[in-house]
């Protein structure tokens, strides 16, 4: 696990250089979220149970306007939740989801149609979500891992009235590679480089016909101190995966964010 966490840690520290060194051109906007997610999720390597998930969840945001008002962004995404069956207390489990993209998105009109703006374009991420389970008294242990990394596709649709702006986002990932642990550890015992290998290099094809996972957000935001924005929104996720074994994942999130533009 000490591999993850150090390539996880790597990851995050070149992203977050990407943002200190583009931030010093203008038309940029750096936000950070935080929120609330509750969802129902079931894992079929993990177990066979019906969870129901809650948690907080932690973002930040960058994003850039070109000088043609097309948009790069940049994002990392943290969730920690906690799961739960109503057929027992006694299987209360974690959820530690973290998504990290890069996208650019192209303005289709290039004048505003009643104050409206629509982009698309593609991202490339990666999206992962690990389960774990301890149990402090037979110290038993089990956990599952799944992650989609590749290229997808963005819609934003962006329409300003009076003071506030009106924002709707559809992700929605494409193709790239499923990694997927085939058991957990309560049928199998594996050490760091096996699971390294799992997470990291053992990935199979993955497209829509395998790996569906769909987000819809909507967020209304205005000014709020000076150069400071404050925004409300909600989204919701659903992925569905058939590598190895079934996983289901319905989430909704709420979100306050604030921005600050310079």
């Amino acid at each position: 696990m000490n591999h993850c966490l150090k390539t996880t840690l790597i990851s995050c520290l070149l992203l977050l250089l990407s943002i200190d060194v583009m931030a010093q051109h203008k038309n940029n906007e750096l936000e950070f979220a935080f929120g609330s997610a509750n969802g129902l999720i079931k894992d079929e390597v993990f177990s066979p149970l019906n969870y129901k998930s809650s948690g907080g969840t932690l973002s930040l945001h960058y994003s850039r306007n070109t000088k043609r008002d097309h948009v790069f962004l940049l994002s990392v995404d943290l969730q920690t939740l906690e799961m739960s069956t109503n057929v027992s207390d006694q299987f209360g489990s974690d959820l530690v989801k973290l998504n990290m993209e890069a996208a650019y998105l192209f303005r289709l009109n290039s004048t505003d149609f009643r104050n409206t703006s629509i982009f698309l374009g593609v991202d490339f991420h990666s999206n992962g979500n690990l389960i774990t389970y301890e149990d402090e008294y037979t110290l038993s242990s089990s956990g599952t891992y799944v992650s989609h990394r590749g290229i997808g596709l963005q819609a934003l649709a962006s329409h300003a009235f009076k003071k506030n702006a009106v924002d709707l986002r559809v992700k929605l990932p494409v193709i790239g590679k499923v990694y997927r642990s085939p058991y957990n550890q309560f049928t199998k015992t594996m050490n760091d480089e096996q699971l390294f290998a799992f997470i990291y290099k053992n990935g199979d094809f993955g497209a829509i016909h395998n790996f569906l996972n769909p987000s819809v957000a909507a967020s209304i935001s205005r000014p709020l101190i000076g150069k400071l924005d404050i925004r409300l929104g909600y989204e919701i996720e659903y992925l569905k995966s058939s590598v190895y074994q079934p996983i289901t994942n319905f989430q909704g999130r709420f979100l306050i964010a604030t921005s600050f533009k310079f």
